[in-house]
């Protein structure tokens, strides 16, 4: 049984398991949002400068320079895909300091040269960090489901669930360390220790 917005739904296993089967590695990377950043930065890049309305418009158009925008636009893009293929293990080591390889946050030394081209980006660049967190943490909370519906698809008595999730196997496995879930046997919950960012853990719990 499913509740969704107050209302129960029955499923069957077959649909239960075809609902939380794995996710692919294209659905755990960030390449296709980074792909739509990348249009919309050419897309906010196209600012017409000729047809200046005010004293302002007009300075901002002098001061703007397209190309670099795109350049720029490309820069930070680039930086922020490299993280999109680190694995869970990887990304759960990430120091803050190594983190900077693919962050924008220290910038070129040449925020002083178009300006406005940065300012019309800033909206869109920001840290993708934490999404690549969320992605794991997505496949981290399938495969905690997969392993409570296996367990009372077994019919494990409480005392043998903690040797049930050691022997299940690879696929149950917490994707960020490669070790079996947790089992809380005193509150009989399930868990699964994520990370919600750099240095900050994040848990999800399934009661048995």
């Amino acid at each position: 049984i499913i509740r969704f917005t107050g209302i129960q739904y029955k499923l069957s296993l077959e649909k239960i398991n075809l609902i939380i089967k794995p996710l692919q590695e294209k659905e755990l990377s960030l390449e296709r949002i980074l792909q739509a950043h990348a249009a919309k930065a050419y897309y906010l890049s196209d600012v017409n400068i000729e047809n200046c309305r005010t004293p302002v418009d007009c300075i901002m158009g002098f001061l703007y320079q397209r190309n670099d925008t795109i350049n720029y636009a490309y820069w930070a893009i680039t930086r922020y895909s490299k993280i999109s293929f680190l694995t869970a293990a990887d990304l759960a080591d990430l120091t803050q300091e190594e983190a900077r390889r693919y962050s924008v946050t220290e910038r070129p030394p040449f925020l002083l040269y178009n300006p406005v081209g940065k300012l019309i980006l800033g909206p869109m660049i920001f840290g993708f960090t934490p999404y690549s967190f969320r992605m794991y943490n997505l496949e981290g909370l399938r495969r905690l489901v997969a392993l409570q519906l296996a367990i009372r698809e077994a019919g494990t008595e409480r005392d043998g669930i903690s040797g049930f999730i050691k022997n299940a196997g690879e696929s149950f496995n917490n994707p960020y360390t490669d070790e079996p879930m947790e089992w809380n046997s005193q509150d009989g919950l399930l868990v699964f220790t994520a990370r919600e960012n750099i240095g900050l853990k994040k848990y999800f719990k399934l009661r048995l």
